[in-house]
């Protein structure tokens, strides 16, 4: 009998304070056949003490600097046919991997190119501070996002598998996305993927389409892979998101928080380009993502001036529909 096929798990490491938690859960995983990865970019050698204690980690440093190479250089260490990142600040179940492979090893593995999962965020004390959107199935359109106490219900159209997981369409993810500019699918550390699908995204593994993303390389590269085939998406929350202060979504510590709204339209108008979303679907992505950069117009200014120019490019896509 065949073992299993090798999943990478890649740990991109900056920030101590989370990562052995981080790098527990990544090594605690059912799945049978797993390497994990670390790329450390950590100033001090704190990460490398910690990965000293556990032999099965497999620890290198990283010669760039910054959180997108770090992730590139993973992906290129990587020996597994399927990768599976864990940021150095979130969690993962035990049974994360195992979950997210079933759907690449079923009789349609070709149709899939990206498998994920509900997941939870949780705070500086692993405590659950917020559910993510449920995703439910609707008719043949779908495409309905509704506002409720807990968060999000995200409709969409899908097959239920007798696992209960759903097989969605990628141009459904895709349309999801970007016709509502929110990250419906979830961080990096939620999503599960071939490296070969991955490595056909140019110029690197967080473009779209031949657009390089600097905000929201996550998305760009879950909507990617989208374009390549179904996701499969299990109800369970298999991941942990930690919101904390230090983490690259506060714009209190991030210099380049911006670029996470802004982002939504250079997405946007690339799928447009690409005929992946409709005019009318453009134009409800773009007032979406203006209306997501209100709460930051007083501590960054300059989003004001970028949503009013948003606001009109929205307007004449309505009225080209």
């Amino acid at each position: 009998m065949l073992p299993p096929p090798l999943v990478s798990i890649l740990i991109p490491s900056y920030k101590p304070q989370f990562f052995e938690s981080a790098l527990l859960s990544g090594l605690a995983q059912s799945w049978p056949n797993v390497e994990i990865l670390v790329s450390d970019n950590c100033p001090t050698e704190e990460i490398a003490e910690i990965c000293a204690r556990y032999p099965k980690v497999n620890y290198v440093r990283n010669p760039q600097r910054g959180a997108r190479g770090n992730c590139v250089h993973l992906i290129d260490r990587a020996s597994g046919d399927y990768l599976k990142f864990l940021l150095d600040d979130d969690l993962l179940h035990p049974l994360c991997v195992q979950q997210l492979m079933e759907p690449f090893l079923g009789p349609v593995a070709e149709n899939f190119a990206v498998s994920f999962s509900s997941r939870w965020r949780i705070d500086e004390h692993s405590r659950v501070i917020e559910k993510a959107p449920a995703i439910q199935i609707a008719g043949p359109e779908g495409g309905e996002i509704v506002r409720t106490e807990a968060g999000l219900k995200v409709s969409v159209p899908a097959q239920r598998t007798q696992s209960g997981a759903l097989g969605i369409p990628g141009d459904t993810v895709i349309r999801m996305s970007l016709a509502y500019a929110t990250n419906f699918i979830g961080e990096l550390s939620t999503v599960l993927f071939r490296k070969s699908d991955i490595l056909a995204n140019h110029p690197d593994p967080f473009s779209f389409f031949g657009t390089r993303i600097l905000g929201l390389g996550d998305i760009a590269s879950t909507c990617f892979l989208a374009s390549r085939g179904h996701a499969w998406y299990v109800p369970e929350a298999l991941s942990f998101f930690r919101i904390h202060e230090a983490q690259n979504s506060n714009p209190q510590s991030n210099s380049e928080f911006n670029l996470a709204i802004t982002d939504w339209t250079v997405l946007i108008e690339t799928a447009l380009a690409e005929g992946l979303l409709s005019a009318p679907e453009a134009s409800h992505g773009l007032r979406a993502s203006a209306a997501t950069a209100k709460p930051y117009f007083e501590s960054l200014p300059s989003l004001v001036e970028w949503s009013e120019q948003i606001l009109r490019r929205a307007a004449e896509l309505e009225a080209e529909g």
